[in-house]
């Protein structure tokens, strides 16, 4: 199992099968989400948006779910390459 981690760490291209890496994407990829939500929200009701408030939660529920799943790669990338460098 060392051998498969130290490959999704340096290489990518599999699943990463740590339970703790898993669990902070998907937190950090839900709260992006709801943030993005209450933001389109938020700039329908200020009026920055013509939309009706479900669309505006929606579409930045979408935005802050793709931004969140981006950035949360992101630092799982370079946490797996510090953990490679450490071995």
């Amino acid at each position: 199992m060392e051998a498969y981690h130290r490959v999704a760490d340096t290489v990518g291209g599999v699943p990463n099968l740590r339970p703790k890496d898993n669990i902070v994407q998907t937190l950090v990829v839900v709260a992006a989400a709801a943030l993005g939500a209450l933001t389109g929200w938020v700039l329908v009701l200020a009026r920055v948006l013509d939309w009706r408030p479900v669309m505006g939660a929606i579409a930045g529920g979408v935005a802050g779910l793709i931004l969140g799943t981006l950035a949360s790669g992101l630092v799982l990338m370079v946490l797996g390459w510090k953990r490679s460098l450490r071995k």
